[in-house]
């Protein structure tokens, strides 16, 4: 190989390390849609989770926490039911929900999620009040209904 290939070798090598760097980073890190768990996807609806809050030693926190919606297929983004605006769950119930299953979500303010939270984590009665999703978020949302 004489010098002005592999100057030029060299060069594509070097304004190609940055990409292929940024895309094996960009592999390692955790997957954003590991945040939503589709619950439900039938032909008339979907249903997931959105995990808003793993967990916190600092406030003596083992669980996640997360809200869960319905959407009609069809219907617009902004005609949703949300189906609990915070949910207690277990790392395993939460590894017992998660599959494969992927399909089109909406993302929605999450203030109501965020306040009901900070209730929870700050009052100690709220705690004590609040079930703990032990099975599946599935499971869990079908039981809460089924108390109401």
């Amino acid at each position: 190989m004489n010098g002005k290939k592999m100057m030029k070798a060299l060069a594509v090598a070097l304004i190609a390390l940055p990409i292929l760097a940024s895309s094996l980073r960009a592999e390692t890190q955790a997957d954003p849609n590991d945040r939503v768990v589709i619950v439900a996807d039938t032909p008339k609806m979907t249903r997931w989770a959105v995990i808003h809050q793993a967990p916190d030693p600092a406030h003596n926190d083992p669980y996640f926490h997360l809200e869960a919606f319905e959407h009609k297929k069809g219907a617009k983004p902004w005609v949703f039911r949300r189906l609990a605006h915070h949910m207690v769950i277990t790392s395993e119930a939460l590894d017992k929900s998660r599959n494969k299953k992927r399909a089109g979500t909406y993302a929605y303010k999450d203030v109501e999620f965020w306040v009901t939270y900070q209730i929870w984590r700050d009052n100690p009665e709220s705690r004590a009040q609040t079930p703990v999703c032990e099975t599946n978020i599935k499971d869990c949302l079908e039981r809460a209904t089924d108390q109401k």
